[in-house]
């Protein structure tokens, strides 16, 4: 399953611009976006893990799911939780695409 995660850290920004990335991100990739599970955190800093939305994606995924972010840093705000997350998605062979950051999957790292 396709697995959309967004973000904004504060209640005056809005994810319009990630929105449309990610709608190109899976037009690119043969992604049907309708079909896409979406999961939306507001005016939440990425400093803190214990976001509702994000806390469901990781309940919700599935081997071989695929996350699409518009960046890492929506995911993950340092290499502390970055680290054992990829570790964990490659045990389970879960793929994340951004369309600022690249590709993380089983065989790639971030930068």
């Amino acid at each position: 399953m396709i697995r959309v995660y967004y973000r904004v850290s504060t209640d005056k920004q809005e994810f319009r611009m990630q929105e449309l990335a990610i709608k190109n991100l899976c037009k690119d990739q043969g992604f049907d976006y309708n079909a896409c599970k979406i999961y939306t955190d507001y005016a939440i800093t990425g400093t803190i893990a214990d976001r509702k939305e994000y806390q469901m994606l990781l309940s919700d995924l599935q081997d071989y799911d695929t996350i699409l972010a518009y960046e890492f840093s929506r995911l993950w705000r340092d290499m502390s939780e970055q680290a054992p997350m990829t570790r964990k998605f490659r045990e389970r062979n879960i793929t994340v695409l951004s369309p600022r950051d690249g590709r993380l999957d089983k065989t790639q790292t971030c930068s």
